[in-house]
């Protein structure tokens, strides 16, 4: 935000700013995640539609800063008429998610595999074998964790731009 002010950002500005919502967006995943794990617990549909309706609520209360309750209220009317398209939207995400799952157990499996052959070969093979399952899996789970984090995001952004003209606000918070 201060960079497009024309200021230099500070680290003390920028963490400043970073930690401000971390307890309330803490205390969201907690409601969210009581209430939709105990949807799924006696029930499997009403757990699916309360993920499906606060799916882009945090989100939501990061950009419209309008507070706890109004973050709930928001999610529930952006994804009003929209449930069907986000709940195949998660299913992809799932299909991908599980997939890239199974991808990369194959691929650690294989290089596990491979540092028990360099093990044979001696310490030195092994570290090495070791230390590239150890990147590999690093970056790996990153770039899957990046794209589970920017999932809700980007539906926050298009049910907002369904629902009305997304503003400079939404581009600037989420750049």
């Amino acid at each position: 935000m201060l960079f497009r002010s024309g200021r230099k950002p500070t680290f003390g500005g920028t963490f400043s700013f970073a930690i401000r919502d971390v307890f309330p967006v803490v205390f969201l995943f907690l409601v969210i995640g009581a209430a939709v794990g105990l949807g799924w617990l006696f029930m499997l549909v009403p757990g699916i539609l309360l993920q499906l309706i606060w799916y882009v609520t945090v989100p939501a209360y990061v950009s419209e800063r309008q507070g706890l309750g109004g973050a709930f209220s928001s999610s529930v009317r952006l994804t009003e008429n929209n449930r069907w398209l986000l709940l195949a939207f998660l299913l992809v995400m799932g299909a991908v998610n599980t997939g890239l799952g199974l991808a990369l157990g194959l691929a650690f499996g294989a290089l596990g595999f491979l540092t028990t052959a360099a093990g044979q070969a001696g310490v030195v093979g092994m570290a090495i074998a070791t230390l590239v399952v150890l990147v590999v899996e690093f970056v790996a789970m990153t770039l899957l964790f990046a794209v589970n984090v920017a999932a809700p995001v980007a539906a926050y952004m298009e049910l907002k731009a369904l629902k009305e003209p997304v503003g400079d606000q939404v581009a600037r918070t989420f750049a």
